[in-house]
């Protein structure tokens, strides 16, 4: 016997508006819930207008077999693809995370057919993992601080077992609500592969693909070629664009040690 989880009225009404309770822990943004409850409040809804849509869409075409797509497109949320994507960035060289391609990861933001690109939970017994959030978080990272940790447990799981990246990442067993094991998840992530490359998904693609490269000159921050100098040591070199200092991975934690300015904008991507 399934027993339902006792729903608060505010996520009643939620709901009824068309307001989920998203993946991962996540929230729909504040003004959005505010409003749907105003309404449910006043005994009506307008799911037009209280529906969940994230600020700074995006859409994506999903796989839909034989080499075709879906033909109606899914929504993303754009903002929340870059702090999840940055978050991977600058855990990836400092803690030999797996170097996953822009494709890569807009296959599995396609076959998610989610924004967070499935993460749920990282499993807080690793003790790497755990130091891994905790270090993403004081980046100033919410709940994309887990992502890079759940990738992080779900390598090391993967190599202690001899198995895929994705057998690992979508559990070892058989999950009780689909029926679908690991290798189950494995074979649709390589049979949808195709569709990121697809025409239809290029503005997806040149969205992860900048958020993957190292920022351009034009993206810094006029006062960052002197930044070593708020540190009151002119006798180090000072960094330059292209430097290590700016390497695909490497970015966050010198901007968060010399300027909260510079982290809040990378981590925004704006």
């Amino acid at each position: 016997m399934t027993i339902s989880p006792i729903k608060s009225p505010q996520e009643m009404i939620l709901e009824q508006a068309g307001v989920p309770h998203l993946a991962g822990g996540g929230q729909p943004p504040l003004a959005q819930q505010q409003a749907a409850l105003a309404v449910g409040a006043q005994g009506g809804f307008k799911p037009a207008v209280t529906r969940y849509k994230p600020d700074n869409p995006i859409t994506g075409f999903r796989a839909a077999g034989s080499g075709k797509l879906e033909s109606l497109p899914t929504t993303f949320d754009k903002d929340k693809i870059t702090r999840y994507v940055n978050a991977y960035n600058d855990a990836k060289d400092q803690f030999g995370l797996p170097d996953f391609t822009p494709e890569q990861m807009v296959n599995r933001l396609l076959v998610e057919g989610r924004s967070d690109l499935g993460y749920n939970k990282f499993d807080t017994n690793n003790k790497m993992a755990n130091k891994i959030y905790q270090t993403m978080q004081s980046y100033g990272y919410d709940d994309a601080a887990g992502f890079p940790a759940a990738i992080y447990a779900t390598h090391q799981r993967a190599k202690a077992n001899n198995v895929p990246f994705d057998v690992a990442w979508n559990g070892m067993g058989r999950s009780k609500e689909t029926g679908l094991t690991g290798w189950d998840y494995h074979q649709r992530m390589n049979d949808s592969s195709y569709a990121a490359t697809y025409p239809q998904n290029a503005p997806l693609l040149q969205h992860v693909s900048q958020i993957m490269q190292p920022p351009q000159a034009s993206d810094a921050d006029p006062n960052a070629t002197n930044a070593v100098n708020l540190l009151g040591n002119t006798n180090m070199p000072q960094p330059t664009v292209g430097s290590a200092m700016f390497k695909k991975g490497g970015t966050v934690k010198p901007f968060h040690d010399i300027s909260k300015v510079l982290i809040q904008k990378h981590i925004s991507g704006k």
